[in-house]
């Protein structure tokens, strides 16, 4: 699935290559007036396991507001905002939510795909309704440079790079199980490694 084109906070429209570099949160937030944004993920209906994906249950799901609650452990910075209500994406909340993904390594943030940010709501509330227990998704890399994605031995045409994909986990739930919760969306690329799982809203889903 290709990644939406975004109107860009300087005003021209990307696909996310190229996306503007933002040096610091002020900059960022002051410059984030009118974000032109991708629809809402338009989800095929599955099961897993014994639980019911939210939105196979809730016909008004993806109208309800959305928020998230994400940490970095690199940096022990954390997050809780909601990002989308009333059937658009709040301006301010998806640029803090950017700046809160930036490179770590460069401190420099870009527009997020706001597709990656659904996705992690989506698996979050899947876990509150069926724990009854609130959902923190550990982000343990977002965005990155070129440079940073060199350093870190990723591969040339990462979602990474244009702000498209997460690498984490789901708190509280193995790594397999949060693997096909995301798949189970179809919503892009998904990959199980020994301490993480990597998801994207770029490519065909894996």
């Amino acid at each position: 699935m290709a990644l939406q084109p975004i109107t860009s906070i300087l005003g021209h429209a990307h696909t996310g290559i190229g996306c503007p570099r933002i040096a610091n949160r002020r900059q960022f937030l002051g410059l984030a007036t009118t974000i032109a944004v991708a629809p809402a993920l338009l989800l095929p209906r599955k099961s897993f396991a014994s639980t019911a994906r939210p939105d196979e249950i809730d016909a008004g799901f993806w109208l309800s507001a959305r928020s998230v609650r994400l940490v970095r452990p690199n940096t022990s910075q954390r997050i809780e905002l909601t990002y989308w209500r009333d059937g658009a994406y709040l301006d301010d909340a998806y640029s803090e939510l950017c700046f809160f993904l930036l490179d770590r390594r460069e401190r420099l943030a870009v527009q997020m795909a706001p597709a990656v940010f659904d996705l992690t709501f989506a698996t979050q509330r899947w876990f509150e309704l069926a724990t009854g227990k609130r959902a923190t998704t550990t982000i343990t890399d977002a965005y990155r440079t070129n440079r940073t994605n060199v350093l870190v031995g990723g591969a040339e045409l990462s979602a990474h790079k244009v702000g498209a994909a997460l690498d984490g986990l789901l708190d509280n739930v193995t790594l397999p199980t949060y693997a096909a919760m995301l798949l189970r969306f179809s919503a892009g690329g998904v990959g199980l490694y020994p301490r993480l799982v990597h998801w994207d809203v770029v490519r065909n889903p894996v």
